[in-house]
């Protein structure tokens, strides 16, 4: 055996745990700290192009099956391969490029440019108004006699 055959063999299943690999790392990263958006890119992309690699072999390689209609839904069929492209796998490119699932952008607040008076002045006193008591619930109130 020479290493291109073992590489030519192997090769599927050594991306597959890479990506694998890869994709519990970014998302390790994501939970453990919220800023980087980054590994949650990763991610999605990642569910991208396994959504993106299982409608080219359903439609592409995997001739035996036909198209898959009247099928279950849980089996790998040409159509349910393409559902699952257009409902997860569009939606995570669409984040994986923008950073964001919605169509408009965020919009970040400059406060130094705002009408917004966020100094505040030691020399300003806030007067509180006194407390009043409440009274208590009658009894008649609540149908007790």
């Amino acid at each position: 055996m020479t290493f291109s055959s073992i590489l030519d063999r192997n090769l599927i299943p050594i991306l597959v745990s890479l990506s694998l690999t890869m994709g519990c790392l970014s998302m390790s990263i994501a939970m453990i700290f919220p800023n980087c958006r980054w590994a949650i890119r990763i991610v999605t992309g990642l569910i991208f192009t396994g959504y993106l690699c299982y409608l080219i072999y359903e439609w592409g390689f995997d001739t035996e099956k036909g198209l898959g209609l009247g099928s279950r839904r849980s089996e790998a069929t040409p159509i349910n391969s393409l559902l699952g492209f257009l409902i997860i796998g569009l939606p995570c490119l669409w984040f994986t490029v923008l950073g964001r699932f919605t169509l408009r952008a965020e919009t970040s607040v400059d406060f130094e440019d705002s009408d917004i008076d966020l100094e505040v002045d030691d020399d300003d006193e806030v007067e509180a108004e006194p407390v009043r008591p409440v009274d208590p619930p009658h009894a008649d109130g609540l149908g007790i006699s």
